[in-house]
């Protein structure tokens, strides 16, 4: 179940955020296709707790923009 919560996490934030780094052709058509891909997951299992722009509801659901859970957790899945 973790793994897939950290898939659905690493879908939100390439599907959020572009790379600042060059990429090649293939790799350009690659990550648009995992954004593609990770938009999807994210709009039919993510979106309607955390809300379309991440910041989930207070005291409920916690936000999913920003958040750095995934670089201080990277060793837990």
């Amino acid at each position: 179940m973790k793994r897939i919560f950290l898939f659905l996490v690493l879908a939100c934030h390439f599907s959020v955020y572009s790379p600042s780094y060059p990429v090649s052709k293939t790799q350009d058509t690659t990550l648009l296709e995992s954004i593609a891909q990770g938009k999807e997951i994210y709009v039919d299992f993510c979106m309607q707790c955390h809300l379309p722009d991440g910041k989930g509801s207070p005291n409920v659901f916690p936000p999913l923009a920003g958040s750095d859970w995934l670089t201080n957790k990277r060793k837990e899945s």
